[in-house]
């Protein structure tokens, strides 16, 4: 054998040899930590079998997503009232129920303020009442066709008036008139927590409310509700497989469901708060806290340094005021300590603490 041939062969073992003692990188399982109930795939991919609860109304619509392909779209008239999510397998949680750090995610996209519209525009089809006319007919309540008559208050077509319209669709003081196509929609309504039914496979139940007033926020207006296990009432000592899950608003509203899951966090909570501040006597102070913590509902309390004595009682926080934005005003000159606590609302994670320096001048 050659030179040539001897290196071309030797490199070719050492390569393959390098190759074969090397850590090959696969594919990582999930986490027994994470178990996903839905995660915006079709129903029947899912292994869901959608129902209505009571007067509520649901379905799969693909038009609005979160994640995947689809959401789960919910018309609930109230807490009783909604949709019901039922698994052809009904889903094993042994490997968390009993995880201080498991939480149950679900991301939802609550009503929003509608806005009001108006488009000034000619439309041969008629205004905007609900029965808007096609051509050479009579229109809705408030428009017409082109050649028929509006509604009894309002202009038709250019050609066609209503019982108080003009000679070509306007009003009697506008013969000629403004065929307004214009939609008002009214506020959106105001949801502030969802109610989740959980039914085991051997018919236990237990539900929780999720609060969507503190829930951390995704993209397009997507919003995180999370709530720890072990804050869900008797759950550990149930069945540990979910063969439903029962969804409901506080009131009546349409919202859209776009992931179910139940997920692993152990994110301390951190703090961000404002610089030292000096203040004149009877400024009004603003103070705004921002703490992260995963999945974590918050809450924050304040204590400004103006009352005598230790900030913690018998183990128990001074509290000033309450909120992530709260204001001051300091009556007296001299320097106060302002401590912000930041705490988990469910009491699993232990509360953060950070504080600052307040000089107030004459």
């Amino acid at each position: 054998m050659n030179h040539r041939a001897r290196f071309i062969l030797t490199g070719w073992i050492a390569g393959f040899l390098a190759f074969a003692i090397s850590p090959v990188v696969l594919a990582q399982p999930k986490s027994p930590s994470e178990i996903d109930f839905y995660t915006g795939n079709s129903l029947s991919q899912s292994g869901i079998t959608l129902s209505s609860w009571g007067s509520g109304q649901t379905g799969s619509v693909s038009d609005i997503v979160y994640t995947g392909s689809n959401s789960i779209k919910v018309i609930s008239q109230g807490l009783y009232q909604g949709a019901c999510l039922t698994f052809t397998n009904p889903v094993d949680i042994s490997s968390v129920v009993n995880d201080a750090d498991a939480y149950f995610q679900m991301y939802v996209l609550p009503p929003t303020t509608s806005k009001s519209r108006s488009n000034r525009f000619y439309s041969p089809f008629g205004g905007s009442g609900p029965m808007s006319g096609m051509p050479n007919s009579g229109g809705g309540r408030q428009g017409g066709g082109e050649y028929g008559g509006g509604g009894p208050y309002g202009g038709g077509g250019p050609y066609g008036g209503g019982r108080m319209g003009g000679a070509y669709g306007g009003g009697p003081n506008n013969p000629y008139g403004n065929n307004n196509n214009q939609q008002t929609l009214k506020p959106a309504p105001n949801l502030k927590s969802i109610r989740m039914v959980l039914v085991m496979d051997n018919g236990k139940m237990t539900e929780c409310t999720m609060s969507l007033e503190n829930a951390g926020s995704s993209h397009d207006n997507w919003e995180e509700l999370a709530i720890p296990l072990k804050a869900i009432p008797g759950l550990a000592t149930m069945s540990d497989h979910i063969k439903e899950i029962q969804i409901f608003g506080d009131t009546s509203a349409t919202f859209y469901i776009g992931e179910i899951r139940i997920i692993h966090d152990d994110t301390p909570i951190t703090i961000d708060l404002q610089s030292d501040q000096t203040i004149a006597v009877n400024d009004i102070v603003t103070f705004r806290g921002s703490a992260e913590a995963g999945p974590t509902l918050l809450r924050y309390e304040w204590n400004f340094g103006t009352n005598p004595g230790p900030v913690e009682k018998n183990g128990e926080f001074m509290v000033d005021a309450e909120g992530k934005t709260v204001q001051k005003q300091f009556t007296k000159s001299g320097d106060y300590v302002v401590t912000l606590k930041v705490s988990d609302v469910y009491g699993i994670k232990p509360p953060a603490y950070e504080k600052i320096n307040i000089h107030v001048t004459l």
